[in-house]
């Protein structure tokens, strides 16, 4: 899962803003499997408490390659982004942040949403909580900002036809 499937808006850190296959910049995590420690590599729950939080159906044709996971019904649970974003008709403004695991799913949430007024744009070199992710840059400061970058579209989204 190294890129989106279609070209989207990305956010760069001196302010422009280029349409392209957008490519994650994230290095590989987890090296070390979490699973010795309860706290990391375990869940407290029951089955039931399992299968309503965090199980999803998948389909015979379950899998994913470099652009997207398929064979996944998005709606088999009421933890699934995808899935909720189904119900979403109002303006909407999704935010991947490509130096992060879950950039992926920014394109999955844009492609369920039913509103007729979405935008889906990426943050070059945030991290999930939009920080830069410095361990992801090859020269030090290349993402600049991510914050910065990510409030600033966030506010020129929201002031744009009125939405706020």
């Amino acid at each position: 899962m190294s890129h989106t499937r279609k070209a989207w808006p990305l956010l760069r850190p001196d302010g422009t803003v280029v349409t392209q296959i957008v490519r994650t910049v994230r290095l590989p995590e987890n090296a070390t499997p979490e699973t010795p420690s309860m706290a990391r590599g375990a869940l407290k729950t029951t089955v039931k408490g399992f299968l309503t939080s965090y199980s999803i159906r998948v389909t015979d044709d379950y899998g994913y390659d470099e652009d997207t996971v398929h064979g996944v019904d998005w709606t088999s649970t009421y933890s699934s982004n995808p899935g909720n974003a189904e119900g979403i008709t109002v303006p909407l403004l999704i935010l991947g942040m490509t130096g992060h695991w879950e950039y992926a799913a920014a394109e999955e949430i844009h492609d369920h949403a039913k509103s007729a007024d979405k935008t889906l744009a990426y943050v070059e070199g945030a991290t999930h909580g939009y920080s830069t992710c410095t361990k992801c840059e090859k020269t030090p400061g290349q993402f600049g900002n991510t914050m910065k970058t990510t409030y600033d579209y966030v506010d020129g989204w929201l002031s744009k036809k009125g939405r706020f």
